[in-house]
């Protein structure tokens, strides 16, 4: 039984190591995916951020403004017809990280 309750404890400490490293980080590589996703935020329509955006152009400066949440969604909700992203969730950090690398 002893050995058995040392197994168990094993497993639920390795299983709580391995989270972070199972879980999804924000990167400028997923930002730039996302980008260019079609389906960001949980559009139904073909438009993307690149459609308007080629290469980031025109979001140099955007990366320094404190709203870059809230432009982002506006875009989202706009003219990809999308969901809002969660202020925290790791897609929003992920756009956030790519255009401030632009």
């Amino acid at each position: 039984m002893k050995k058995f309750s040392m197994a168990i404890l094993m497993a639920i400490t390795l299983g709580f190591l391995a989270a972070p490293v199972m879980g999804e980080e924000a990167s400028v590589e997923k930002g730039a995916k996302l980008f260019d996703d079609p389906a960001l935020g949980g559009s139904a329509n073909p438009t993307k951020c690149t459609d308007c955006h080629i290469g980031g152009e025109g979001l140099e400066k955007a990366g320094n403004r404190e709203n870059l949440t809230e432009m982002i969604n506006m875009c989202i909700q706009g003219p990809l017809k999308g969901q809002k992203l969660g202020e925290d969730s790791v897609e929003m950090n992920a756009l956030k990280l790519y255009i401030k690398s632009l």
